[in-house]
């Protein structure tokens, strides 16, 4: 005797793995969006790095950094993120070199060879990077505030240490508001940000506030829509057949959700 299949079971075997389907979308999705959030604040943090406030340029710094900031400054003093023997406080607030980079200037001499033997870790062997103070001004090669093109900045946030491959998958129009606007929050000027090695002269000014870098930045993400969400994660990886098995209003849920985890992470 034949037994028919139930078709209540067979429903429910459907729906078990339309479900399973989805919590694995959900979850490739929102991996990708914590990547893509927190690749952000990263590049975020690479432009204001160099107009942080030296200890050694203030003489009662421990009044303007908060408990958090204080512990962030005790694990770089304890950190070398690339290896190089040079603690990461050094590189960005005493050397101006990067701390994800072994050889700053790609010359073929690790940062600290170079600081040990009195050579600038920032400058190629055999060539002159100091502008003589007598030359004119036309001959600077120095971009000057608003001229920084597209392929200049990712260059620039490149040498500064942001990873390549997060700066290369930001389309043009998203890098260049996050540079404006962590700009317009510290600001500083292009000169100064290409000039990492000439510390301002208005140190306090050039202080963020507690959060406020993290607040635009923060608003320019959340002002992301469905269609530039798929087509950041198209650009970061994120396959067309994945997206397209999730809506608009799920995408952007999860987009929020993995935005508050990153921020939690940061803050």
């Amino acid at each position: 005797m034949e037994i028919s299949p139930n078709p209540d079971s067979e429903e429910k075997n459907q729906d078990i793995v339309r479900k399973r389907q989805k919590i694995i979308t959900g979850s490739l999705l929102f991996v990708g969006l914590a990547a893509f959030t927190f690749g952000i604040y990263r590049i975020t943090g690479t432009i204001d790095s160099p107009f942080k406030i030296k200890s050694s340029q203030i003489t009662d710094s421990s009044s303007l950094l908060n408990s958090s900031q204080q512990t962030e400054i005790e694990q770089l003093k304890n950190k070398d993120t690339d290896k190089d023997g040079l603690k990461d406080y050094d590189e960005l607030y005493l050397y101006q070199t990067s701390p994800y980079v072994r050889d700053s200037d790609s010359d073929g001499s690790d940062d600290k060879n170079e600081v040990e033997s009195n050579n600038d870790p920032n400058c190629p062997k055999d060539q002159n990077c100091q502008i003589s103070q007598t030359a004119p001004l036309e001959e600077a090669t120095i971009p000057s505030e608003g001229e920084l093109s597209s392929e200049d900045l990712r260059t620039t946030l490149k040498n500064m240490g942001a990873p390549a491959n997060l700066v290369d998958a930001m389309d043009d129009a998203t890098l260049q508001q996050v540079y404006d606007q962590t700009l317009a929050e510290t600001g500083t000027t292009t000169d100064q940000l290409t000039n990492t090695g000439e510390i301002p002269s208005n140190l306090e000014d050039l202080a963020p506030s507690e959060t406020s870098s993290q607040a635009i930045t923060l608003e320019t993400l959340q002002s992301l829509d469905a269609a530039q969400l798929r087509t950041l994660l198209q650009q970061s990886g994120v396959d067309e057949a994945t997206l397209s098995q999730v809506d608009d209003t799920t995408l952007e849920a999860l987009y929020q959700q993995a935005l508050g985890e990153q921020l939690q992470t940061v803050q």
